[in-house]
C-alpha cells in the first residue's frame, strides 16, 4: 500500500473531509493528545483504518475492523467514536459477542433474538453525577437521620 493510499483510507477513517481538514485535526488539542497516548496514535493512525477490512458500525457510531492475517486475539478491534471518553461498555451486545469471539456474527448479517425486557444499550454512568446514589450517601442532596441502633417495640394490645 503506498503512503497516498495509506493517507486517504486514515482520512477517511477519521471522518475528516480532505488531508487539509486532518492536518488541522492532527494541529488540534486532540490530534496532539493522541499522539502522547500511544495505543490511542496507533489505532487511529496505524492499525485502524488500513491494517483490516471494515466490518461495520454500531448506533454509537463505533467502527469495527477485522485481519484474519493477525495473531489470534488481535484479529478483530474497535475504533471508538469519542477518542479520549471511551468506554467498552459503549459496545453494545450483539457487537461485544462478535469482537470478543463469543460468535461470528455481526448484527448485520444476523438477526439476534433480544428479549422482551431488555433496556436499550448505553453507557456506564459510574464516576458521573448520573450513576446511581442510594439514600444516605453523602452525595445524594437529601440526608437522613441516621440512627445507630434501634431495638424492638412489640406492638401494643
Amino acid at each position: 500500500m503506498s503512503l497516498r493510499q495509506h493517507l486517504a483510507k486514515v482520512i477517511e477513517g477519521n471522518e475528516v473531509k480532505d488531508l487539509k481538514g486532518f492536518a488541522k485535526w492532527m494541529l488540534s488539542w486532540e490530534g496532539v493528545k493522541m499522539l502522547g497516548d500511544g495505543n490511542i496514535g496507533f489505532i487511529k493512525l496505524i492499525k485502524g483504518p488500513t491494517a483490516g477490512t471494515y466490518v461495520g458500525q454500531d448506533h454509537y457510531g463505533n467502527k469495527y475492523y477485522e485481519n484474519n492475517n493477525l495473531q489470534y486475539d488481535r484479529k478483530r478491534w474497535v475504533m471508538y467514536k469519542d477518542t479520549f471518553d471511551y468506554s467498552s461498555s459503549t459496545i453494545p451486545p450483539e457487537w461485544h459477542g462478535w469482537i470478543n469471539y463469543i460468535n461470528d456474527y455481526t448484527p448485520h448479517n444476523h438477526n439476534f433474538y433480544k428479549p422482551h425486557y431488555m433496556l436499550p444499550t448505553e453507557k456506564t454512568k459510574t464516576g458521573t453525577d448520573g450513576a446511581y446514589q442510594p439514600k444516605g450517601t453523602w452525595t445524594t442532596p437529601k440526608k437522613r437521620n441516621w440512627v445507630k441502633y434501634s431495638a424492638w417495640q412489640p406492638p401494643q394490645a
